[in-house]
């Protein structure tokens, strides 16, 4: 079911204010992006060379839209932000302590990954999808997972089937403690999981997304 943060009112939907960002930077320990550029400038050692660089501002802002994008995406994934809320950028951007240049960035990769919509004069919104929409993302996950499942069992290897195992034991563990969003994430990730042992990342990639798309979805309907 869904879990409904308790925290600050920053993000806020048609009906009512949606308290979800305390919750994340608590159950998570994420750390502000604000604070991300504390590396030391570079430290030349005759041996071994730089050691210790300061990032540059192109990898900063990089590193810090990455960090807003998870964060944003685990509160959609676990279901703290809710179809149809909207996502006000000048109250992103002073929560994260970045501009709101970094925001857009970051609210421009959720809607390339249809976790957001992005509406003209109105800003971003949490995605809606329709029943027809729904029903195709899980027509090709089931198509993705059946033919992944049967191409690793053509490949399959010992240390694969420990991998597997390791990974179901601890969705066990996050189920029998209650941990609901660890368990969200678990049982999403088995078959992500199956598409690293494959050594296919662009595989992976996908059904990511397809899986954060679904959880979205199974907020809905």
């Amino acid at each position: 079911g869904a879990v409904a943060g308790t925290g600050s009112r920053i993000v806020t939907n048609s009906s009512a204010a949606v308290g979800w960002m305390p919750m994340v930077l608590s159950n998570t320990a994420l750390v502000a992006p604000a604070r991300i550029a504390t590396a030391k400038p570079c430290t030349i050692s005759p041996a071994s060379g730089p050691t210790m660089c300061r990032p540059t501002t192109r990898s900063l802002a990089s590193s810090t839209t990455s960090f807003i994008v998870e964060a944003l995406t685990k509160a959609i994934v676990d279901h703290r932000l809710h179809p149809g809320s909207k996502l006000a950028e000048q109250k992103l951007a002073d929560h994260f302590g970045v501009s709101r240049t970094l925001v857009r960035q970051a609210l421009f990769q959720l809607a390339q990954n249809r976790l957001i919509r992005l509406e003209p004069a109105r800003g971003a919104f949490v995605a809606a999808p329709s029943v027809d929409e729904a029903r195709q993302v899980f027509a090709v996950r089931r198509m993705l997972e059946a033919e992944m499942t049967r191409e690793f069992v053509r490949t399959v290897t010992p240390a694969k089937i420990k991998a597997l195992k390791e990974h179901v034991a601890l969705e066990k563990s996050a189920v029998s403690g209650e941990d609901v969003s660890g368990r969200t994430e678990l049982l999403g990730d088995f078959h992500v999981r199956m598409a690293e042992l494959m050594g296919n990342q662009v595989l992976a990639q996908i059904l990511g997304e397809l899986i954060s798309r679904c959880t979205l979805i199974t907020l809905m309907y």
